[in-house]
């Protein structure tokens, strides 16, 4: 049987996604979330929309993410007073830990997954994978 470079690059994805979910929990952290703290950390008090823009989400599973973060004490939500129709979110100093944590993870599984790779092969893998999305984001 044929091996796909796509397909081994989505089951990487999904060990990944396993083991960002084994690592997180440990913190009660969701899974689904430290791009959303990452991104709170560098744009603290951003909208919904926008947070749902620079994720690739749409508005529901930022809102329900967002729920979840802040019944976890990590970011809270505030509406804009100038347009009360605006919700804006805002990290918390718990938050701000966690980005610590996440952080922490990216760079040592980063270091792991690229173990015996140099500089320039890193360089070249990252152009490859550019480039795999730039084609597939393309209209056909």
């Amino acid at each position: 049987m044929k091996k796909y470079i796509l397909l081994k690059m989505i089951e990487i994805g999904q060990l990944h996604r396993n083991l960002c979910h084994s690592y997180f929990m440990q913190y009660d952290i969701s899974p689904s979330c430290p791009l959303i703290l990452e991104i709170l950390n560098e744009n603290d008090g951003i909208s919904m929309k926008t947070l749902a823009k620079l994720t690739n989400r749409d508005n529901g599973s930022i809102t329900s993410s967002i729920k979840t973060l802040e019944k976890e004490g990590f970011v809270i939500k505030k509406q804009n007073l100038k347009d009360k129709r605006i919700n804006l979110a805002f990290i918390t100093d718990k938050g701000k830990k966690a980005v610590g944590i996440i952080k922490d993870y990216h760079q040592k599984t980063e270091e792991k997954g690229f173990l015996g790779f140099n500089e320039e092969e890193k360089k070249v893998f990252l152009s490859y994978l550019n480039r795999i999305e730039k084609n597939l984001s393309q209209e056909n």
